[in-house]
């Protein structure tokens, strides 16, 4: 995966999240091109198929990206930006919410052993006949 793969784009955001927001945008249109009764409303159609085409030009513009085969590419499981997925060194993450995870488990682990570490400080400074065994 190359390194600039998680960068932001130029807007602020990377090209996954640009992806998730155009996939929305076709599930927006479908829902607003079938009525309450299940059948299309007249004019939807074309407007549905333009969004799919948009949708499906975004994905491979993410693979391209990322350099890895259409079908690695999937949805990041916290934010739902397009990442590379499935196949060899994917990820359930995406580089920016896996780096927001990683600093989120180190400061657990820090706040762990400053509270092992208190601990250890109260139980030296008990006296010895109240110590645990």
């Amino acid at each position: 995966m190359p390194a600039a793969s998680g960068a932001p784009a130029p807007g602020g955001f990377t090209v996954g999240e640009w992806a998730r927001d155009i996939d929305a945008a076709r599930w927006q249109v479908l829902h607003d091109a079938i009525d309450e009764h299940g059948h299309w409303r007249p004019g939807h159609t074309t407007a549905y198929a333009d969004a799919q085409a948009a949708a499906t030009a975004a994905l491979r513009t993410v693979a391209l990206h990322l350099g890895v085969p259409l079908a690695q590419v999937g949805p990041c499981g916290s934010c739902a930006a397009f990442c590379h997925l499935y196949g060899p060194s994917g990820n359930p993450l995406c580089p920016r919410c896996l780096a927001a995870a990683r600093a989120a488990a180190a400061r657990a682990a820090a706040r762990a052993a400053a509270a092992r570490a208190a601990a250890a400080r109260v139980e030296a400074a008990r006296p010895e006949h109240r110590r645990a065994a």
